[in-house]
């Protein structure tokens, strides 16, 4: 077996002898695939088709015991090191440009107990598996608000869906993680063993290890109440207000969206997404007393719906392989001055896939105190994001550009942004990371120091050891 040149954490070149390679290929039950072998180009794609970084090796692990033998390789020869898991993360942390990326993708196993309650999940499923095992029983978890969204990434960074107004975030239902640490140990976190790990995990990102197993709390989650309902984009002004108007007293069985986008035929909208978890009766009052009078709808798409039905809403506006690059900011509130600036830039958007939200933070949300996990923003009300989407290469600079500029703009009114939407520390900064991350950002330093002291895992929203 030839050498393969690959790079290491420090940046610098290093080469791995074909003997090396071929004995770590010995340990791992799941292939390990170098450039230019059978299936390297697929494996190295993600969702967002911007994202064109080719590792060194890619080891498919096919077990707990092939991340073990991965981290230890990655480790003993301080190679960069990316993880894949669903591989939807909008930044592309997933793939490394030289590295080891380690793709968790084929662990894929959702186990249900119904009479607990509880969902035992491997780190490869996505929000559709793991959703269409557990409705299956009546029950559900916050996942996010698109079906083919990997749970690993959204859970360790927060995770924010349609139950969350109920059942706070994806993280606040973790009862448990088992993780490889970058030493290889294998540890479980949770209330009572490594609480301080349990921690750190719940809105950390990937900085701490590698889960190989999540466990979550389930709830029952029955037959919705909600769905779309549409607005002339002349009236987006008005509803923006009212939607505002409206947030402080949202039930907890309400969760919203409310954004700027263009419908196929390239007419721009207003438009608000509500998911009601409740009774039907009740949900009705409250959909008439919100959505329904904030301004005239144009389209009122509002009624029963599955849980599974909702989380595909806006599927088709993410699809993969689409060039993607997003912008966050959390805020307190929505100041007139912010929803003047947002129509206004929607108004130049260089491409009809591009759109604006505001993603409710649900109430439950707010009833964790910022210092319990480390997920810290507890205390803002909706995450404003610029979603731009297109597909010519060559609109990258034009595009990226729009959604920097708007972002930028909105800058004044922000607390922090949301972890999952940063990228890398050479693209973002290390302030912008920091600002994801509040007040917690010490403690999960002094944390980060003892668990990855040699910050193996860095190729993500990084938070740097001592």
């Amino acid at each position: 077996m030839a050498d393969v040149r690959a790079v290491k954490l420090d940046g610098s070149i290093s080469t791995l002898s074909g003997a090396k390679i071929a004995a770590f290929k010995k340990q791992m039950r799941g292939a390990v695939v170098l450039a230019g072998e059978q299936g390297y180009d697929q494996l190295r794609e993600v969702w967002n088709g911007q994202i064109d970084r080719k590792p060194a090796l890619i080891a498919r692990v096919a077990g707990e015991d092939d991340v073990v033998a991965a981290v230890n390789f990655a480790r003993d020869n301080e190679l960069l090191t990316s993880v894949r898991g669903g591989g939807h993360n909008m930044p592309g942390l997933a793939v490394n440009n030289g590295g080891l990326m380690l793709d968790l993708h084929g662990l894929r196993n959702v186990r249900v107990d119904p009479v607990a309650r509880r969902a035992y999940a491997e780190p490869g499923p996505t929000w559709f598996d793991f959703d269409y095992e557990c409705q299956a029983f009546g029950l559900a978890t916050p996942g996010g608000a698109v079906s083919h969204t990997g749970i690993a990434g959204l859970t360790l960074g927060g995770g924010v869906g349609w139950l969350s107004g109920r059942h706070g975030l994806t993280c606040d239902n973790v009862i448990s993680f088992r993780v490889v640490t970058a030493d290889g140990t294998v540890r479980t976190a949770s209330a009572d063993e490594n609480p301080d790990l349990y921690w750190a995990l719940r809105g950390g990102g990937g900085n701490f290890g590698i889960v190989t197993q999540f466990e979550y709390q389930l709830h029952p989650v029955g037959m919705m109440l909600g769905g779309m309902i549409l607005y002339p984009f002349d009236q987006a002004k008005a509803f923006f207000q009212g939607y505002r108007d409206y947030l402080p007293s949202c039930p907890d069985g309400l969760t919203t969206f409310g954004g700027l986008f263009k419908l196929p035929d390239g007419t721009s909208v207003a438009g608000g997404i509500a998911a009601w978890n409740g009774d039907h009766a009740e949900g009705q009052k409250v959909l008439d007393a919100s959505f329904r009078k904030f301004t005239t709808p144009m389209a009122d798409l509002l009624g029963p719906i599955r849980y599974c039905k909702l989380q595909q809403l806006i599927d088709q506006q993410t699809e993969p392989f689409r060039r993607y690059y997003v912008k966050s900011n959390l805020m307190r509130e929505i100041k007139d001055e912010c929803i003047d600036i947002l129509i206004d830039r929607y108004t130049k958007v260089p491409s009809p896939l591009s759109m604006m939200a505001f993603q409710q933070f649900g109430n439950g949300i707010g009833r964790v105190t910022p210092d319990a996990t480390a997920y810290g923003h507890r205390n803002e009300k909706v995450e404003q994001m610029t979603f731009s989407a297109w597909t010519d290469p060559a609109g990258d600079d034009e595009n990226r550009a729009w959604a920097r500029e708007v972002s930028d703009s909105v800058q004044p009114f922000a607390h922090g942004h949301y972890v999952n939407q940063v990228g890398l520390e050479s693209e973002e900064g290390v302030d912008h990371i920091k600002a994801a991350f509040g007040d917690n950002w010490e403690r999960l330093v002094e944390l980060k120091t003892q668990y990855d002291p040699m910050n193996l895992f860095r190729h993500n929203q990084n938070i740097r050891p001592k």
